[in-house]
């Protein structure tokens, strides 16, 4: 499952329903400059650090954090976004909660399809 997360320019569109491409655009180690395109045909910057077993990704308005271990059966794997306060936004956040579980859940859930149809 984890080498799905890793493979950001080719697994993270088919995912991430927002996301329509990532391109890696520096390379130092563990560190990475990303394009990412959204499904808009907006692009942003990026910053990540990928390493075995984790990975947090940042934009001025969005961070991403993935991390996994392996345990009897399969891979556990947690995720996290948290999108940061723009000006203009509206005080206390729109986000209904449950919606944004329901996207995590989904996306998760694709992963694992990824990780163990033959999808990927």
């Amino acid at each position: 499952m984890w080498s799905v997360v890793a493979d950001l320019e080719h697994a993270t569109p088919r995912y991430e329903p927002g996301v329509a491409s990532v391109r890696v655009i520096e390379e130092r180690g563990e560190s990475l400059r990303l394009l990412v395109r959204d499904s808009e045909g907006r692009e942003a910057a990026m910053t990540a650090r990928l390493r075995p077993g984790w990975c947090v990704m940042q934009s001025s308005t969005v961070v991403i954090a993935f991390a996994g271990r392996a345990v009897e059966g399969g891979t556990m794997l947690a995720h996290m976004e948290f999108r940061r306060e723009q000006p203009g936004d509206a005080k206390g956040g729109s986000r209904d909660p449950r919606a944004t579980l329901a996207k995590i859940d989904h996306e998760l859930r694709t992963i694992e399809q990824l990780a163990t149809g033959s999808a990927y």
